[in-house]
């Protein structure tokens, strides 16, 4: 998580200390990344790098968490512009990660760190301090609130929890398509659209 003195910086310098990790990232193997690449990207000192963080593992870390940010961020807007029903919500997420370029960075990003072997474990402890924080169940409570439920008799915030949960699963492997040009966006689009079509006729009965 980000720390407390590095949340106080600017907006300025924190955004060019979080793009420098991201451009080292995308170019670099995460195990031969090295602070002092990191710091003539940033334009800081060594000094002032260690004075917001202890490692590259925090900072890494700390980029994660505002890469999830702006994903959780895209998926209650999603819910709360659509208002109507799950699968109109699931479908407006995908089209604003395929024509949104901030959104695609956030998935180009986790193609890039599944596959980097070498920083997998960091990676891992980042998504235990999401749950541990609740901010999972947050964000569920927010797209449930969000939703009208006037067609789901039968929905309650478990239910729905796990069909966003495979609905992201589908939004992971439609990204990854997408990301390889392995298919027609629009083919991509309709592919999502039918399968969280299938999780919304599960959570209505």
């Amino acid at each position: 998580m980000p720390t407390e003195k590095f949340m106080n910086l600017g907006d300025y310098k924190k955004q060019a200390i979080l793009d420098a990790m991201r451009a080292e990232f995308m170019t670099t193997p995460y195990s031969e990344i090295r602070i002092s690449s990191l710091i003539k990207r940033a334009g800081i000192s060594r000094a002032s790098f260690y004075l917001y963080f202890q490692s590259k593992e925090d900072l890494f870390t700390c980029m994660m968490h505002q890469l999830r940010e702006r994903l959780v961020q895209g998926l209650v807007e999603a819910f709360q512009e659509q208002k109507s029903s799950f699968d109109a919500s699931m479908s407006r997420l995908v089209n604003r990660i395929m024509d949104d370029e901030i959104y695609r960075d956030c998935w180009e990003f986790c193609k890039r760190v599944m596959e980097d072997g070498t920083c997998r474990e960091v990676a891992a402890c980042a998504e235990r301090e999401y749950d541990k924080e609740d901010l999972r169940e947050k964000t569920e409570k927010k797209c449930y609130e969000a939703m009208d439920h006037s067609g789901y008799p039968g929905l309650d915030k478990e239910k729905l929890r796990y069909a966003i949960g495979m609905g992201m699963l589908v939004i992971l492997r439609i990204s990854m398509l997408y990301l390889d040009h392995a298919a027609d966006p629009k083919r991509l689009k309709e592919m999502a659209a039918r399968q969280f079509a299938i999780l919304d006729r599960g959570i209505r009965d």
